[in-house]
């Protein structure tokens, strides 16, 4: 990728996650419980993650300024097949260091997660069409996520039960060989598929394969990459999935001009985690060791 291209990245990146902290807490606005696109769960996660990644001070203040925020979304009621300010508030959470208000709101949260599970609370109201959503792990999905990082470092109780339970709720009737690029990055996570096929077709110019399709499978291919902590996955094959589709968003842009040629808002705007800047920075830099992976709440 072109350094000036990464260099505006990182400047417009940083500056948009500083303004989204700001704008959440100048604002009366009550965040509806699934607010990962732009309320205080996902703006939490990105400012933790990117403070984990470059040591920024103001990043991590901006974070746990949000708390008071993340605990309020959370304790909504309203739930649709999307990752909610719950769960996304538990995986939010444990980016941040450990304190007394920290741990208070983590508690906080994994209790109203449990009551949710344990109660068969699902989601209210049809989504529609999730097409555009599928970058993000559904309800069930993230409720088994959430809950299987909090198992995993043995936080709170009788947390492994609960954790059976959720991904129990979550596999219910679901078909593992056609997940959504969100609920395959948690499906690796807990062990339940393999890793994808090598994404041969991203060296080839000719091949359709849009941005918003390149940054999907960057998602699942960085699931891929965390696995190899615990020997899961083949460094190898990871790191080179990864450089390839690094690339081909490099290509895509020198084509086009712009990131995205899709969308009504302008790429110095188009900050979503989802299919924006962050999604691109992180995407463009896959190849780092220690690269953040903000793109799925994962």
């Amino acid at each position: 990728a072109d350094p000036d291209d990464l260099a505006t990245m990182m400047t417009t990146g940083r500056a948009t996650l500083l303004a989204s902290a700001d704008r959440i807490l100048d604002s009366r606005t009550q965040w509806a419980s699934t607010d990962a696109f732009a309320g205080p769960a996902g703006t939490m996660y990105a400012l933790a993650r990117a403070h984990s990644w470059v040591a920024d001070e103001e990043l991590r203040d901006h974070a746990t300024s949000l708390l008071p925020a993340v605990v309020r979304a959370a304790r909504g009621g309203s739930h649709r097949d999307l990752l909610d300010a719950r769960a996304g508030g538990i995986l939010a959470l444990q980016w941040l260091a450990p304190t007394p208000q920290v741990d208070e709101a983590l508690a906080e949260i994994w209790e109203l997660l449990v009551a949710d599970l344990t109660e068969g609370r699902g989601p209210a109201g049809d989504p529609g069409d999730r097409q555009w959503l599928q970058q993000v792990p559904s309800l069930a999905a993230g409720r088994a996520l959430a809950a299987h990082r909090i198992s995993a470092r043995s936080r709170f109780g009788p947390a492994a039960e609960i954790a059976e339970l959720a991904r129990a709720q979550w596999l219910d009737g679901v078909d593992l060989t056609h997940l959504p690029p969100g609920d395959r990055c948690v499906a690796m996570e807990l062990g339940l598929v393999e890793t994808p096929p090598f994404p041969t077709h991203a060296a080839n110019p000719e091949t359709d394969y849009p941005t918003r399709d390149v940054l999907d499978d960057l998602a699942v291919w960085l699931s891929v990459q965390r696995g190899q902590a615990d020997g899961v996955t083949d460094a190898t094959a990871a790191g080179a999935a990864l450089t390839a589709l690094a690339h081909r968003l490099s290509a895509n842009r020198n084509r086009d001009g712009a990131w995205f040629t899709d969308v009504i808002v302008t790429d110095h705007r188009n900050f979503s985690a989802i299919h924006g800047l962050a999604a691109v920075t992180i995407g463009t830099l896959a190849t780092h060791p220690d690269c953040p992976h903000v793109r799925v709440l994962a």
